[in-house]
């Protein structure tokens, strides 16, 4: 609450703030008085006074605290300076101090104002004090697998995924980008997708040429799906007669170039809660993600089964091969992996442990 007296001292301060920083010199039609760059003004801090209220008083603007608290080593906390307490405001080379004065100091006859008749105190209606957020403990989920690439897992899907859009050009002609580059997508007319929108996030991906193939009989498995990044579209610059827009790379997990495509983005979190394998499943490695003839522990690689057999993220597999003795086939076991990602016909997988390399072609089945 203001008095009269206070109100009438802050506005003729304010005035002579405004002056005093203005950083050209006032023109001859400017009705401002001028004011020596050695004055300086005398203020008894109230309660309820922060560095925002002086700031917002004094300075017209409440964003000036900052600069305020940095270059006055004397404020100890900026949201709490206490009632009573005397502050000097002046200029000194071109910075803007507060120091505190000290009890014993007179104040100049020329800052004693005498006190104006009290007048009615406005009744300013407070708000509610802020409760305090009570925060629950999230429910215990089990135990986890922790993966903390999750975003760059790909997949490999029977028909290609619809593109949101392609990155069809580079800032400053760059061949490869990565984290922070600006890029310029097209999205065509007529698909079945939503529009791209400023502020949206999408996934970077490159639709691999050579399709997946079954590693024994060379069937077609599906298209392969490689994951390159995050964007966000910062800006629309054309909607006809295609949608043409500019986007920020804001993650980057490999080289992104022209070509690739868009995805709408789903985060994912790392860990990821395990479950019992499938009962009676029994599949083949089909190849690694980065496409090598031979892989070991650490490495991506996709199955040939999916959510529509059962098959979950957070599931354990045994990686086994045939070993032919007559008169039986013998089965080594050379290592596990865990489920990722799940397609409807396929998954991809981590090799979580493996004794010997692994390759396309061999096999898996639940854990016993």
């Amino acid at each position: 609450m203001i008095s009269k007296l206070r109100l009438c001292f802050i506005t003729l301060l304010a005035a002579f703030m405004v002056i005093l920083f203005c950083h050209h010199p006032a023109k001859a039609e400017d009705s401002r008085t001028k004011v020596n760059q050695k004055a300086e003004f005398y203020y008894t801090v109230k309660k309820g006074d922060t560095l925002w209220d002086i700031s917002k008083h004094f300075f017209d603007s409440p964003w000036e605290w900052p600069e305020l608290w940095s270059k006055n080593t004397q404020i100890k906390n900026p949201h709490l300076i206490y009632p009573g307490n005397r502050i000097r405001i002046y200029r000194e080379e071109g910075v803007i101090k507060i120091v505190q004065v000290p009890p014993e100091e007179v104040l100049p006859e020329e800052d004693v104002q005498e006190p104006e008749p009290e007048v009615e105190p406005e009744v300013v209606e407070q708000p509610e004090p802020e409760q305090e957020e009570v925060v629950e403990a999230p429910e215990a989920k089990g135990p986890s697998f922790w993966y903390s690439k999750i975003e760059w897992v790909g997949f490999v899907r029977e028909e290609a995924a619809v593109p949101y859009g392609r990155i069809f050009k580079m800032k400053d002609k760059r061949v490869l980008v990565s984290k922070d580059d600006i890029v310029f997508i097209k999205q065509k007319k007529g698909l079945d997708v939503p529009k791209l929108v400023p502020g949206g996030l999408y996934t970077i991906y490159e639709q691999m040429e050579k399709p997946v193939t079954d590693p024994k009989t060379g069937k077609f498995i599906g298209i392969q799906h490689y994951i390159k990044g995050v964007l966000e579209v910062t800006e629309i610059l054309q909607n006809e007669p295609e949608v043409i827009a500019e986007g920020k790379v804001v993650k980057s997990f490999r080289a992104i170039k022209e070509g690739d495509f868009l995805l709408s983005y789903k985060r994912k979190a790392p860990d990821v809660l395990l479950s019992e394998s499938a009962e009676g499943v029994e599949g083949r490695i089909l190849a690694s993600e980065e496409g090598v003839s031979f892989f070991a522990q650490d490495s991506i690689a996709f199955i040939d089964k999916g959510h529509r057999d059962g098959v979950k993220p957070g599931q354990e597999y045994v990686i086994f091969y045939q070993e032919m003795t007559e008169p039986v086939v013998k089965e080594v076991e050379i290592g596990t992996f865990m489920v990722l990602h799940t397609e409807e016909t396929t998954s991809t997988v981590i090799i979580t442990k493996s004794t010997r390399g692994v390759r396309p072609g061999y096999m898996f089945r639940g854990v016993e």
